[in-house]
């Protein structure tokens, strides 16, 4: 073996390619003549207790380079070790936890792991009423948008994002999101603003003379009066459009406090958060179709 550049154990000084190198039979620790001669023993003790060889420089530095560094204490174990020597925290978990920090993604501005539960949040971060774990439990489906959207209201405060189910359909995101009081009065809000466009449009068809005379709908005050409830419907819309999600995790927070008080165990208590939240799908359809038949009725009609 070629020991040029390499160290000698005894007086850490560089061996060259002419000096007289003599090994350790049991350790392989390099030495030149003459230090060998003044020890007359192999001084790498360490070796010989812990039964490893001498590496050369390069073994060395590869084998350094292999070490798992607890990121707890920063200790740097040996290749093969699944418990950090320094501080006994496991070092697989570590190892995996620094894999999904390489897949998280940033939503809403917050860092999130897709994979992990939660998405890699803290479950007993408070979200203003709430905790992540039981916000996660009450949102059920869709919790990398919601989870994301609300932790980022609570650390920045802000309210507004946007919502495009609730600026065409605010009914339907908020009977989806069992949001029933919501739901009615959006549907009244907007049922009272179509009024004046519907008399409007009866008034226009024979047979309904009585109407048109009635609500005087061909005079400009009631042409007036369609044009700023259809202007007030866009407003609500973009209302909706932009607070919608903050009303939803405000209905959340609120049904997770009533249901605090009522001292469940936990097993209950968590089941009573899903049933109390989750989404009611097939009310959501029968609303779009119902709306999807009113718009050909209306449309015939015209």
């Amino acid at each position: 073996m070629d020991y040029t550049n390499e160290l000698c154990t005894k007086c850490g000084k560089p061996f060259h390619s002419e000096d007289d190198v003599v090994v350790c039979p049991r350790c392989g620790s390099p030495y030149h003549r003459s230090c060998w001669a003044e020890t007359g023993e192999c001084i790498n003790t360490a070796l010989h207790q812990s039964g490893e060889s001498w590496k050369s420089q390069q073994e060395a530095r590869t084998a350094e380079s292999q070490r798992k560094e607890c990121p707890r204490c920063h200790y740097r174990n040996l290749p093969d070790a699944s418990f950090c020597s320094g501080c006994g925290m496991p070092l697989q978990s570590a190892e995996r936890q620094a894999q999904n920090n390489g897949q998280q993604v940033e939503l809403a501005g917050i860092q999130i792991d897709p994979e992990q539960p939660l998405l890699g949040l803290n479950p007993e971060e408070d979200l203003g009423g709430a905790t992540v774990a039981e916000m996660g439990d009450f949102v059920g489906s869709n919790q990398l948008y919601y989870l994301s959207l609300f932790t980022a209201m609570k650390r920045t405060g802000k309210k507004i994002s946007f919502n495009a189910m609730a600026l065409f359909f605010p009914h339907v995101f908020f009977v989806n999101r069992k949001m029933w009081l919501w739901t009615l009065l959006s549907l009244g809000v907007q049922f009272l603003l179509s009024i004046p466009a519907a008399l409007m449009l009866m008034g226009q068809m024979e047979g309904f003379s009585l109407i048109a005379n009635l609500f005087h709908t061909n005079s400009l005050f009631f042409q007036l009066l369609v044009s700023g409830c259809s202007l007030l419907d866009l407003a609500f819309s973009v209302f909706m459009c932009l607070f919608a999600n903050y009303l939803y995790r405000q209905h959340a927070i609120r049904k997770i406090s009533r249901l605090r008080t009522r001292n469940y165990p936990l097993p209950q208590y968590r089941e009573a958060i899903k049933h109390a939240g989750g989404t009611c799908l097939p009310l959501a359809i029968a609303f779009v179709l119902i709306w999807i038949i009113m718009q050909f009725y209306s449309t015939g009609m015209a």
